[in-house]
């Protein structure tokens, strides 16, 4: 049984289309999700450690937590996960399994039975000003915590802040 939910900077609820996904976001899932394309940016170029990681966080990597990034997905085989990923994001209804566990998941989220905590960063990258006002609006009991500046990989900018957060919510 799970007694408490945490969630940070992840996608909420499925993308009607792939402007939702904000500016510039989603141009490039599109394009990664363009056979040919994809696979380059991915599976050869190794494109989101390289590129998506360093540019979703505040501070930079040092030269060590990139390699330690990287130690997991050295050849395009590895990396073949990621792709998949990338190909499971839900839009307009496509793939209609991962949409339909989405939407399950963001009802959980929004009106679950347990201890229900979002964290979120300044200013933020999937969880924005408009997701937060969506969350305050449709939600009830939802804790909505800000654990600092920070853009996707919050627990990179902000690690401190979220363990106090995880913490106290464990402890309720």
């Amino acid at each position: 049984m799970v007694g408490r939910i945490a969630v940070c900077e992840g996608h909420l609820h499925p993308f009607s289309r792939w402007e939702d996904m904000g500016p510039g976001a989603g141009e490039l899932f599109s394009r990664l999700r363009t056979p040919g394309a994809g696979e380059q940016l991915v599976l050869q170029e190794n494109f989101f450690i390289e590129q998506v990681l360093p540019g979703g966080m505040n501070r930079p990597l040092t030269a060590a937590e990139h390699d330690a990034y990287r130690e997991p997905f050295p050849t395009p085989r590895d990396r073949l996960p990621v792709l998949r990923w990338i190909q499971q994001i839900p839009v307009n209804g496509d793939p209609a399994d991962v949409d339909a566990a989405v939407r399950r998941n963001q009802d959980v989220l929004l009106r679950g039975p347990v201890p229900r905590l979002l964290l979120h960063g300044e200013p933020g990258s999937v969880v924005g000003a408009a997701e937060l006002d969506w969350c305050r609006r449709d939600s009830a009991g939802l804790e909505i915590v800000n654990v600092g500046a920070g853009t996707h990989f919050l627990p990179e900018d902000q690690p401190e802040a979220i363990s106090r957060a995880l913490t106290r919510i464990s402890a309720g």
